[in-house]
């Protein structure tokens, strides 16, 4: 009886974890980066917040993050539920690095919760002389070339340049194309570019002429912000942000639950400070749209 009792206790034990569905989250982000960290660190908390589903982080690294979506809508075809996690300029600005990626970015795709706001800004070498965005405008027309440091999985960075370089009419810039933002940093230090624009919390140890938050920031409170500079365009805040593919519409709010317990967990604190100071709390699905939206306008006049 005691030997039935036990087999049937293993029986129920293994029907639950059978029961745990597994929910891959796909993302271009590689785990050594900020954005990577920080949603390795999400998935976990997932996984202790709930029992019924088993999160599953999958890196998919290329086309600047389409290829993560893409394997995920394939996944989703199959039935599966999936979800996508990948910077904002994946759904925004990457209409015009891959304007044909094998799905819609508006009706494949159901925008969910974010993770951020982070500042972005124009970073140039700590020692420079430069002070302000004036005089690194003016140092950049006086060079017959001149270098701008980025990466192509960061396409925000790279459209935000064409529209500083057609605003202040500058000529010979060419871009440098690095694998990381440590790549970034270093190619600054050592003088090999002239200027970056990427996210603050990513480059550090570097000066900024130009933030793009609505406040000075702390860590630079002498580089004015982008409404002071009168750079409009560059008043963008990068976020992190999760969608769901459209035909697993009905798995939307289920995960978006889970968000939310995972966002209340007090271990959300310890992921919001893997790269302090990189903002990572979490933004509501109308948060994360209002962004991309924005994103969208200033995309739609500069296309």
């Amino acid at each position: 009886m005691r030997i039935g009792m036990i087999s049937i206790a293993l029986a129920a034990s293994m029907s639950t974890a059978i029961a745990a569905e597994t929910v891959e989250i796909y993302s271009s982000i590689p785990v050594s980066g900020t954005g990577g960290q920080i949603g390795l660190g999400i998935t976990q908390i997932l996984n202790t917040v709930q029992d019924k589903r088993e999160y599953k982080f999958v890196n998919a690294p290329g086309a600047q993050g389409d290829t993560s979506v893409l394997r995920a809508m394939q996944n989703s075809k199959l039935g599966q539920n999936v979800v996508i996690f990948n910077g904002v300029s994946t759904y925004t600005f990457n209409r015009l690095a891959n304007p044909s990626p094998g799905f819609d970015r508006d009706k494949d795709l159901i925008y969910s919760v974010g993770i951020g706001k982070n500042a972005l800004g124009i970073m140039i070498n700590p020692d420079s002389p430069i002070k302000n965005l004036d005089e690194l405008v003016s140092s950049l027309k006086k060079k017959e070339k001149s270098y701008f440091a980025t990466t192509l999985t960061a396409p925000a960075s790279i459209m935000l340049n064409e529209i500083f370089v057609k605003k202040y009419g500058l000529t010979g810039v060419q871009q440098i194309n690095y694998k990381t933002p440590q790549e970034i940093i270093l190619a600054l230090q050592n003088k090999e570019a002239d200027y970056t624009l990427f996210t603050v919390p990513d480059m550090t140890n570097l000066k900024a002429v130009l933030v793009s938050s609505d406040k000075r920031l702390v860590s630079f409170p002498d580089a004015p912000t982008a409404k002071e500079a009168g750079f409009d365009e560059f008043n963008l805040s990068s976020i992190l942000v999760y969608a769901v593919p459209t035909d697993r519409k009905d798995f939307v709010k289920t995960f978006e639950e889970d968000m939310a317990l995972a966002c209340k967990n007090p271990k959300f604190e310890m992921v919001s400070k893997i790269r302090a100071p990189y903002l990572s709390y979490c933004l509501t699905p109308q948060e994360s749209k209002s962004v991309i939206e924005n994103e969208l306008t200033l995309l739609n006049k500069y296309k």
